[in-house]
């Protein structure tokens, strides 16, 4: 890494030739802002090459692939910024060193500052970490089973077909592709949603960037609601801005519920459950696909959120460096997870069970993994 703040980044970047990838709202920005502090010698590309933005003719991606010498490339795309991120890294330039994600600038410098600090970063998982956490979780006495999968099964194919997540999460280009297809199959199997009732109430809390509930309505019409503290793309009744710690939906209501990626975002986890709890129908279940655990009690911050008092204060804090805007993510540990949730949890009237997926059948991961899926059943 060759620098630790912008004066030196802006040295480091002014001997190189400065190529943004974007040429759209984002890539404006970015020429805006090297032309600010004196760069105005630098390249677009685009996958839609030619024709001139910004006064600049703009080149195909393959110049980055034959002229890497020298090269400092700016992603300049906020939606799929890891699908540039993916061929930058594939093409053999190093993050950093070689290219920087210009739409999170300011966290990404920090993520930088913080490396040559020696703070401690949110590391990829190895199969032996996995295999402990696997192992405390069956110490620790809860229920658990181990769930066969198959990457080619014909159902699953049929899933994944049926709900457009070849679009949504650019298959092919993005390395988390198939644990996000997952996150979905496991929810919608394990509730049995495609047995449900005209009139049986499916929740999903933390969906305003999913299609999810959409296709669900489309496909089964299935009265299926999301829920969010922030307004998502689509436009719909069924889409509620609301806080999970107050449902929009009254007691014994509800068949199942389920959270994507979501339950280590929540500030109030436990506050969640409960409420969840309220509304659920006896015999309800709630799915949380996937449960990050972590070998100790950590909560993750994005390098701008770091040391700004987001941290639990029985948690280390640590950094994640691969995403902005994350003022804390918690991955409880197997101890920390059985005491503060799931036996809090039974004490109101949850039952619950922990689904794991083998080791060897994960599908490829950054920080985030698919292996745990947590089910809770009111009593």
């Amino acid at each position: 890494m060759k620098y630790i703040d912008e004066e030196s980044f802006l040295s480091y970047i002014k001997a190189r030739e400065i190529v943004i990838w974007g040429a759209g709202a984002w890539g404006g920005k970015i020429a805006g802002y090297l032309a600010d502090k004196g760069i105005k010698s630098f390249k677009f590309i685009d996958s839609n090459a030619g024709g001139n933005q910004y006064g600049w003719e703009v080149l195909s991606v393959e110049y980055i692939k034959k002229y890497r010498e020298n090269l400092f490339v700016f992603i300049a795309c906020s939606a799929r910024w890891f699908e540039e991120e993916y061929c930058l890294l594939e093409y053999g330039y190093k993050k950093y060193d070689e290219f920087i994600n210009g739409t999170c600038l300011n966290n990404e410098l920090l993520v930088c500052k913080y490396y040559m600090e020696g703070k401690e970063f949110a590391h990829h998982l190895s199969n032996k970490e996995l295999d402990l956490i696997e192992r405390n979780v069956k110490d620790a006495g809860i229920d658990f089973e181990i769930v066969s999968v198959d990457l080619d099964h014909a159902e699953e194919l049929e899933f994944e077909q049926k709900f457009d997540f070849a679009r949504y999460y650019s298959k092919g280009s993005n390395i988390t592709y198939q644990r996000k297809v997952w996150e979905y199959w496991f929810a919608f199997k394990l509730l049995g949603l495609e047995h449900y009732k005209k009139d049986d109430v499916y929740v999903d809390i933390g969906s305003c960037t999913s299609m999810w509930v959409f296709y669900l309505r489309r496909l089964f019409s299935l009265n299926a609601f999301g829920i969010d503290i922030c307004e998502g793309p689509v436009k719909e009744d069924y889409y509620i801005v609301a806080d999970a710690k107050a449902l929009p939906f009254s007691d014994n209501s509800v068949e199942g519920i389920s959270m994507q990626s979501t339950f280590c975002l929540l500030e109030d986890d436990l506050e969640v459950l409960h409420e969840c709890w309220r509304v659920l129908k006896k015999n309800g279940k709630i799915i949380i696909s996937p449960l990050y655990l972590y070998p100790e009690n950590v909560c993750a911050a994005s390098a701008e959120y770091y040391a700004k008092g987001y941290c639990d204060k029985d948690s280390k804090e640590i950094i994640r460096a691969d995403c902005s805007g994350i003022k804390k993510a918690r991955y409880y540990d197997v101890e920390t997870l059985k005491s503060k949730i799931l036996d809090a949890c039974k004490q109101f009237g949850l039952t619950y069970k922990i689904y794991c997926i083998p080791t060897s059948s994960i599908p490829p991961f950054d920080i985030a993994y698919m292996k745990f899926i947590l089910e809770f059943t009111k009593v």
